[in-house]
């Protein structure tokens, strides 16, 4: 650690400065794992995330080739999204999913091929790859749906949906928005099927269908009482805090908002958006940041 702390004070280091990329023989993992973890601290130190990013992008290279793969997606996701938020290229992460997942198909594990896939598609739409993302999803929602993983399938459709949007293909945006709304009502996630009617609500407000758009977005902050909806969704903020899941909370509060605006609580509404724009921003989730800047757009528009 001495060695790392030297570089403190100092312009900020790279990663092959601070961990020799190369030269690690095949029992020395621990040895290596240690450098990268160390490295990344000094990098948080240093508020040098593209540092952090490609620690946490090694740590899960390292695990691949010790055949860990189930270690692997959640590493390279990370990076990814730290990647996301800087802007920087992410065909590493690409490269090491690609091979996860052709690895997780070979040995059978069609759960581990799915989660792949699927942040595969998530990489290469946020590289305006849109009809790769396209078709990596597919692949994922195929490979959900084979194990029985219907939360999974259901996820996939939502992130097609909302490419097809950004892309303006509205009609089949609903289409799947509904295709994904019925599995979340199946499976009994109100979250999920509130979700789904947000993004039908957007897809028709960007339409201009503005009366049908404010029907969906009510339905979907309230279905029943409102006053249930909101505790609901804010005992899931809580439920989200206590395990640490912020993409969780930043949902959870991007929809207390939508709700309060949809009652004409427009304060509280801009209070709650904020709230989870700061988090999507703070985790990289590009869409999520879109459509709560265009929500919260609107609403200040009309104060």
């Amino acid at each position: 650690m001495l060695r790392l702390q030297k570089n403190l004070g100092k312009p900020k280091p790279r990663l092959k400065q601070l961990v020799p990329l190369s030269g690690w023989p095949g029992n020395r993992f621990e040895e290596a794992m240690s450098q990268f973890q160390e490295a990344e601290a000094i990098f948080k130190t240093l508020h040098d995330r593209t540092g952090v990013a490609e620690c946490i992008e090694s740590i899960g290279y390292l695990f691949y080739r010790q055949n860990k793969y189930e270690e692997v997606v959640p590493r390279v996701q990370e990076a990814m999204k730290i990647f996301e938020a800087i802007g920087n290229p992410l065909d590493a992460s690409v490269t090491l999913l690609e091979q996860a997942a052709t690895i997780f198909d070979t040995i059978g594990n069609s759960f581990g091929a799915a989660q792949c896939k699927q942040s595969l598609g998530d990489v290469l739409y946020s590289q305006g790859r849109h009809d790769v993302a396209l078709e990596n999803l597919e692949k994922a929602r195929d490979a959900f749906t084979a194990g029985g993983y219907q939360h999974g399938a259901a996820e996939c459709l939502v992130s097609k949906g909302n490419i097809l949007r950004m892309q303006e293909d509205y009609d089949q945006a609903i289409e799947l928005f509904r295709e994904a709304q019925l599995v979340f009502q199946t499976i009994i996630s109100p979250l999920g099927v509130g979700r789904c009617m947000q993004c039908i609500g957007n897809v028709l407000r960007s339409q201009g269908k503005l009366e049908l758009a404010a029907e969906q977005l009510n339905e979907a902050a309230a279905r029943g009482h409102y006053e249930e909806a909101t505790g609901k969704l804010e005992e899931a903020v809580a439920m989200f805090t206590t395990i640490g899941d912020r993409y969780g909370i930043a949902s959870c509060k991007s929809a207390l908002g939508t709700a309060s605006y949809n009652q004409g609580n427009n304060r509280e509404a801009i209070d709650k958006l904020y709230e989870a724009l700061e988090i999507y921003e703070s985790i990289g989730c590009a869409m999520d940041v879109e459509r709560c800047r265009a929500t919260l757009n609107d609403i200040e528009s009309k104060c």
